[in-house]
C-alpha cells in the first residue's frame, strides 16, 4: 500500500516536479501533467456496475494504449480503465494497491513523456 506521502516524496526526486495537494492531488513537469487523483464520476461509477473500485483513484500518463493495457492485464486489482479514457494515454489505479516500485516506474516514464526535450537532455538517467 503506498500512501500519498510516499508518492510526493517520489515525485519529487523528479527533475523540476510540482506536487500540488489543494483540492485533488496531481504531479507535473513544467505545468504538464503526469499524474493526477481523479474521482469517479457517477455515470462512470454506473458504468463500473458491481466492479467499481474501493479507494482513492490516480491516473498516470502512459505512453500508448498498449502500456495501458498492458498494466491491467497485469495487475487487474490495481489498474483499470473507463470509457472516458478509451483512446487516451493513461491508465487508472487503486492508490491502496499501488506497489512503490510501480509508483516510481509510472512517474519517471509520465516525466519523461511531458518534460521538455531540453529538459530530458539535461536527466538522460531518467530514460
Amino acid at each position: 500500500m503506498v500512501s500519498w506521502s510516499q508518492i510526493d516524496a517520489i515525485a519529487q526526486t523528479l527533475p523540476e516536479v510540482d506536487c500540488l495537494n489543494e483540492g485533488r492531488r496531481s504531479w507535473s513537469v513544467r505545468g504538464k501533467g503526469i499524474a493526477w487523483e481523479r474521482p469517479l464520476r457517477a455515470k462512470e461509477i454506473a458504468e463500473l456496475g458491481d466492479d467499481i473500485p474501493s479507494g482513492d483513484i490516480i491516473a498516470f500518463h502512459v505512453a500508448d494504449e498498449s502500456i495501458k493495457h498492458a498494466l491491467i492485464a497485469d495487475r487487474p486489482e490495481a489498474f483499470f480503465t473507463i470509457r472516458h479514457f478509451d483512446g487516451y494515454p493513461a491508465v487508472l489505479t487503486i492508490r491502496t494497491k499501488l506497489r512503490v516500485s510501480e509508483v516510481r516506474e509510472l512517474l519517471s516514464d509520465g516525466w519523461w513523456l511531458k518534460a521538455p526535450p531540453a529538459l530530458r537532455k539535461l536527466h538522460p538517467e531518467l530514460r
